[in-house]
């Protein structure tokens, strides 16, 4: 399967040739400036195949830690754009990924098994100061949303500013198949709309933009409790303030929902350069696990269950937000000899969950802090004309322990064409769990060693073949009592064309 997937892509990849014949400079056809009305086409074809596998040393009778499933799967994807087509300001892009498996449990993903996934396609003019696009859009100006209909942008003469709206069906967000973008809802449910508008600006120092939409979600026709209308509000934006400093901002909230207002994703930012020696960077964010919550409720509520395998509840499970709120702190030193000493502090708060409807594992989870502290060392054309490096970083909460070591080796060959990266490492690892604690399912000791080595080849301009090989040797104790050793293995390939 493997093997009949990379030749496939070997003969996509041949189409490359041609599509580049013809296309024209890509600064002048991407610009959309007055005049610039030459045909031109890029793209990109890939394909990649993984397989991973694991082997216990030792077969505790009952006790067999190591998967008995191996991963095995194939991805296929192609993108292409194409603009100014006959001499006109039309063109379109087209982005699809294929995913091979050798059966449902061979690949994880949204829904297990193959996929077919359609990222973005959609066809459109692009104008001096109007553009026009339809079919399934992404609005990266409104936190990436992703609906089947169009969009309208409306620029500025100088393009200081721009507005835009867009309308259309909602895929599933989760979704990373055509046969389960649309898979939830039940007997006379219609597809969830979403609709929004957004204003961007981009001068010199300072670039970013705002966005408003509203989703109307999915439910069969007299469904006793409906899910209400989403509406949310996105901003983002960076921002030079003076020669050394810099500050970014990325906010996304609800404004009405199933929660009411809420704040769902947040991260604040400043990078500050004192000269050519020290940097700074300092940052707060907070997660909301809204995606989760969807995902969950997706599981519960299988429109057409299977009465053989046991259905599963039918109803709106309250899924409380498990938000995640962190603080950090991080310095770059540039020292003499080409080396640079780094490091970096993370404080994360995790609230509590308390929801009596929630199984008693999620229900009564508690608070959980953690302090995250990293550092390391980077030596660029060391011995060997290696570039060095090493970093350590600990972990410590009131539910695990945790320290990883890593030491890198990497070399650049044949004149920047071949790229070769060797790691090692070493995972100690301690599950902090009360005996009595339904709620902790971790209660291992162990410890593991990892290692591997990446090869990337650039033959020619365009060209990129990529191949990365990694095993990790698990050791771990439970309860004192020695778990069967686990060796693993994960092969990763991949071959690409960009034209």
């Amino acid at each position: 399967m493997k093997i009949a997937a990379l030749g496939a892509a070997a003969v996509l990849c041949g189409w490359a040739a041609p599509l580049r014949a013809q296309s024209g400079p890509v600064d002048q056809a991407a610009s959309g400036a007055e005049g610039a009305e030459r045909p031109f086409t890029r793209g990109l074809l890939s394909t990649s195949a993984l397989f991973y596998r694991e082997d216990a040393s030792e077969v505790v009778a009952g006790n067999d830690q190591a998967s008995p499933q191996d991963l095995e799967l194939a991805d296929l994807r192609a993108r292409l754009e194409a603009g100014n087509l006959a001499g006109s300001r039309w063109g379109g892009l087209g982005d699809f990924r294929l995913r091979l498996t050798t059966d449902e449990l061979a690949a994880r993903g949204f829904a297990g098994g193959g996929e077919y996934q359609l990222r973005e396609a959609h066809v459109g003019r692009r104008g001096d100061r109007v553009d026009l696009a339809l079919g399934r859009v992404v609005l990266r100006e409104v936190d990436a949303i992703r609906v089947d209909g169009g969009s309208l942008v409306l620029r500025s003469p100088g393009r200081a500013w721009e507005v835009g709206a867009f309308a259309g069906a909602y895929p599933d967000p989760l979704s990373r198949s055509l046969d389960t973008d649309y898979a939830r809802g039940g007997e006379g449910a219609g597809p969830p709309l979403a609709g929004g508008a957004w204003a961007a600006y981009a001068t010199g120092r300072h670039h970013g933009g705002f966005g408003l939409a509203g989703i109307a979600p999915r439910d069969a026709v007299g469904a006793s409790d409906p899910q209400p209308t989403r509406v949310f509000a996105s901003a983002s934006g960076y921002h030079l303030v003076g020669e050394r400093l810099d500050v970014f901002h990325y906010l996304v909230a609800d404004v009405a929902g199933p929660s009411g207002a809420e704040l769902l994703s947040a991260n604040l930012g400043a990078n500050w350069r004192t000269g050519s020696l020290l940097r700074v960077e300092a940052g707060l964010s907070h997660m909301s696990t809204y995606a989760v919550e969807i995902y969950v409720r997706d599981l519960l509520e299988t429109p057409d269950p299977d009465p053989e395998a046991g259905a599963p509840a039918q109803n709106n499970l309250a899924i409380v937000r498990m938000a995640s709120d962190e603080g950090r702190l991080a310095a770059v030193l540039s020292l003499p000899r080409r080396t640079d000493l780094h490091g970096e502090v993370r404080l994360r708060r995790r609230e509590a969950l308390g929801d009596a409807r929630l199984p008693m594992e999620i229900a009564g989870l508690e608070a959980d802090d953690q302090v995250d502290v990293s550092g390391g060392l980077r030596q660029r054309d060391s011995l060997l004309g290696l570039d060095l490096s090493g970093v350590v970083i600990s972990i410590r909460g009131r539910r695990t322990a945790s320290t990883f070591a890593t030491v890198r080796a990497h070399r650049a060959l044949v004149d920047g064409r071949l790229d070769l990266e060797l790691e090692s490492g070493l995972v100690d690892y301690s599950d902090r769990c009360a005996a009595d604690d339904p709620t902790c399912t971790g209660d291992l000791d162990g410890r593991t060693w990892r290692g591997g080595v990446e090869l990337v080849l650039l033959p020619a301009r365009g060209w990129l073949f990529l191949g990365d090989y990694r095993f990790a040797w698990n050791t771990a104790d439970r309860a004192g009592m020695a778990q069967p050793d686990i060796l693993s293995h994960t092969l990763f390939l991949r071959i690409q064309r960009t034209f």
